[in-house]
């Protein structure tokens, strides 16, 4: 008659008892924060009934069983921080009760299995810190409940045009590609990703060209990070609509041009990094309106104007760097 098995957070050791098997009514396992030291095991699939299994932070090896995808009912998956390997199997596109799919943390490779775009629930989909390679499968436009996508830290490679497929998720908050091997524009049609995302972050790939003008459709940004690129061009002045935005980080790019005249409109920004760039000109006296900035840097720029006073107004500034450039003065 067991229903739920939790054992979180204790030092077990060992293989995952295989009793379990023979609880044929059990609707939930988390064996999250252990040592246990097994494979995931294959008698999980006669448990008809499963709607949630953590099994992460656990050592465990090898694959991931196809036959998984024989948990029809599963809505909930976690097997983060663990060792596992091979490639994530095309079966999990089978389970379409799933919401939650956890697998980062792991040594995965081979390709993201463009049947994932068949979870028509899916929510939550993290596949962070593995060796997973090629092209990120347009069918995850499909998830169109999709709240967050975290990919950042594999060896996925190409252009972004999956990003157009994504528009349709119009509950995605969270987009995070950062340490893979993206190339190419980062494309007009990003500003038809959801009115609703807040996280945005390609750090630390291999993005030319311009910022597109649309980013000021994405009126709920909170957090943008394109730092580590290879970004050239202005930063368009359309990015001060951007009300909600508390962390510009455009640093380590090749971006020219002036600091937006218009800064000032971007209230809430707590977080300016442009440093590393080949930005030239003033700073604008409008920097001065920005009452919650905390942390600036500009360091490394070509600027060579006066330092408007209005910068040392801002009294919740913590850290403040303007070093390696030319000022005609210190302070106007």
């Amino acid at each position: 008659m067991l229903q739920l098995f939790w054992l979180n957070l204790n030092n077990f050791v060992g293989q995952i008892p295989s009793g379990l098997a023979s609880c044929q009514r059990l609707h939930m396992i988390s064996l999250s924060y252990n040592s246990f030291a097994d494979v995931v095991p294959i008698w999980l699939a006669q448990l008809p009934w499963l709607t949630v299994l953590f099994l992460d932070t656990n050592p465990i090896t090898g694959c991931i069983p196809a036959v998984i995808s024989n948990l029809t009912h599963l809505t909930t998956l976690d097997l983060s921080f663990s060792n596992l390997t091979g490639e994530v199997p095309k079966e999990l596109g089978l389970m379409r009760e799933l919401s939650y799919l956890h697998l980062g943390n792991n040594l995965l490779t081979g390709p993201i299995p463009p049947s994932l775009g068949n979870l028509s629930k899916l929510s939550y989909l993290e596949l962070t810190n593995n060796s997973l390679s090629g092209s990120v499968p347009g069918t995850l436009g499909n998830n169109l409940a999709l709240n967050l996508l975290k990919l950042q830290f594999n060896n996925l490679n190409g252009n972004l045009d999956f990003l157009t497929p994504l528009s349709n998720c119009v509950q995605l908050q969270f987009l995070h590609l950062s340490c893979n091997s993206f190339t190419g524009r980062l494309p007009d049609h990003v500003g038809n990703l959801s009115a609703q995302l807040l996280q945005f972050g390609v750090i630390d790939n291999k993005l030319t060209g311009g910022l597109p003008s649309s980013l000021s459709n994405l009126s709920s940004l909170d957090w943008i990070d394109l730092s580590y690129n290879q970004l050239t061009g202005a930063i368009p002045e359309s990015i001060t609509g951007l009300q909600n935005l508390g962390r510009l980080d455009v640093s380590y790019n090749d971006i020219s041009g002036p600091i937006l005249t218009q800064i000032g409109k971007l209230r809430n920004l707590q977080i300016l990094k442009l440093h590393c760039n080949r930005l030239a000109g003033s700073i604008p006296d409008s920097i001065g309106n920005l009452s919650m900035l905390e942390y600036i840097s500009l360091s490394r720029n070509q600027f060579n104007s006066t330092v408007p006073a209005s910068l040392f107004h801002l009294n919740k500034v913590i850290y403040l760097d303007l070093s390696n450039f030319l000022f005609w003065s210190i302070i106007k």
